[in-house]
């Protein structure tokens, strides 16, 4: 009896600090917020998938940001030889197409608009903006957010699944459109790897070096 009872106490105890480790939707929007205001330099990978025809279109994925405005997405294409590069640096945006060596002036404030579902900065203020956003946190210790994508077309209804790790980074973000009883998936960004802090030079960033390497 008393080792049952004892095994029965390691077990509330155990509960109590899984609870006591885990953060409510408020913890959940405050460390995100205060993550937005003091964002350091990331590297993330992944694979983008858009279900916008018949086949869906893949690409893997590479991000290097560094705070405040530095930003580059190489975005290649699994089944077509196409790679593209969307590049900020501190003199504005560019488009580059490496395989045509050709490279575009783009829209100065593209990373900071909504809809980038393979930047972090992005998806915190999505969460943030979003006052209704139903966070749950799942068995494995991380977070479901399901919000109202504000990149979505208004006039018709959709929603946005983010999840994240116990550490509060993406893991998979998925966006669906309602048609009828049906939910129909329209992207899927999955992180194959996040690194946070890590270091990155405004060199990572320059213009000149995208075109030797195209």
């Amino acid at each position: 009896m008393q080792k049952f009872f004892r095994s029965l106490w390691c077990s509330f105890i155990l509960l109590v600090l899984a609870v006591g480790c885990t953060k409510d939707s408020d913890d959940v929007i405050k460390e995100l917020s205060y993550r937005k205001e003091h964002l350091k330099s990331y590297h993330a990978q992944g694979e983008l998938s858009l279900y916008t025809g018949k086949h869906p279109l893949v690409y893997m994925v590479e991000v290097k940001y560094k705070p405040p405005c530095f930003c580059r997405v190489l975005l290649k294409n699994k089944t077509e030889d196409i790679t593209q590069i969307l590049l900020r640096n501190k003199e504005r945006s560019y488009l580059i197409a490496p395989q045509l060596g050709k490279c575009f002036a783009f829209e100065k404030d593209w990373s900071a608009k909504p809809g980038q579902l393979y930047l972090y900065q992005e998806i915190i203020a999505s969460v943030i903006n979003d006052h209704n956003a139903n966070i749950i946190h799942n068995k494995d210790g991380g977070y479901k957010v399901t919000i109202q994508p504000n990149f979505y077309n208004p006039h018709k209804e959709g929603y946005m699944v983010i999840y994240f790790n116990k550490d509060l980074y993406p893991k998979l973000i998925e966006v669906f459109e309602k048609q009828g009883y049906d939910q129909l998936l329209l992207s899927r960004m999955k992180f194959n790897n996040f690194k946070n802090d890590v270091q990155c030079h405004e060199n990572d960033f320059k213009l000149c070096e995208e075109k030797s390497n195209g």
